[in-house]
């Protein structure tokens, strides 16, 4: 069995943690303040390749990490969760130069929105197509129907190398529309 020393109660981070390397301790503020700005680029870089992993393939590690440095840059995150920030994403593409040799690029990073938006939507309760088949067309003037909260509509101004193509080949989306 594994036994730890039992520490002293903070004091209102009045005394210095024992836990705490003391090496840092002599950091000046400004070291501090760019260690901390450097953690927070890495938390943004890597909620940005959360959600646009695709984009990531399509354009490489090093082009991508250029891509979300300059993103960073311009859009700051306006929230505690990191799973909605990068919503900009798809008009930064549009705009940013080194990608207009990829103009399908802001719609992929689109649809990867959608899906990644999708993924962290509230759960709510699906159309019962029971329920509906007992209405009768009298009713039909009359019917409510509320849209998912994981749907969103993608326009696409361009054909994208993943028409057709499932985002996630091993867990493959099936669509019936019949």
């Amino acid at each position: 069995m594994t036994t730890y020393p039992i520490l002293p109660a903070p004091s209102c981070g009045e005394e210095p943690s024992s836990r705490i390397d003391t090496m840092y301790q002599n950091y000046s503020v400004a070291i501090a303040i760019e260690v901390y700005r450097n953690n927070y680029r890495g938390n943004l870089h890597d909620a940005l390749a959360g959600a646009y992993p695709v984009i990531e393939q399509l354009v490489g590690k090093e082009f991508f990490r250029l891509l979300t440095r300059q993103f960073i840059g311009q859009h700051l995150s306006r929230s505690g969760n990191l799973h909605h920030y990068g919503t900009e994403m798809a008009g930064f593409i549009a705009a940013f130069d080194p990608a207009q040799g990829l103009p399908y690029l802001p719609d992929v990073a689109a649809l990867e929105w959608a899906c990644h938006c999708a993924y962290f939507a509230d759960n709510a309760a699906t159309l019962n197509l029971d329920k509906l088949a007992q209405v009768s067309p009298e009713q039909y003037p009359d019917l409510i129907l509320h849209i998912h909260p994981a749907c969103q509509l993608v326009r696409s101004a361009t054909r994208s190398p993943l028409s057709g193509m499932p985002i996630n080949p091993v867990h493959p989306v099936t669509l019936r529309l019949t």
